[in-house]
């Protein structure tokens, strides 16, 4: 599989840093993406709805689904795992962010 281009027709130029790592418990097919974010659990949780309002906007207002949002092992750092789905003409769902499985890191 080629890398990712990140050029600015690529929705991904708009993040900081992307780095991949692989999150064990998925497959490449599941396009979940891991995003770990400089602030504690308690200070995003509030903010879930706005997160994902603007990730939709960014990704075409494509459904943004969070399956899982947790304390990162180090401090202040909170895990978001999340995929984008598009529902298509014949009305089957598609995940399409990635192939495999990344992090980005905001700080």
């Amino acid at each position: 599989m080629p890398p990712v281009e990140f050029t600015p027709e690529n929705p991904y130029c708009r993040f900081k840093v992307v780095c991949y790592a692989r999150i064990p418990s998925y497959h490449n097919e599941d396009g979940i993406v891991q995003i770990v974010i400089g602030k504690s659990l308690a200070e995003v949780e509030p903010y879930k709805q706005n997160f994902v309002s603007t990730l939709s906007g960014i990704f075409g207002n494509a459904e943004v689904v969070i399956s899982e949002m947790f304390a990162a092992e180090l401090p202040d750092r909170t895990n978001i795992r999340l995929y984008v789905q598009q529902t298509l003409g014949n009305g089957q769902c598609e995940c399409y962010l990635l192939l495999l499985a990344h992090s980005v890191i905001f700080v």
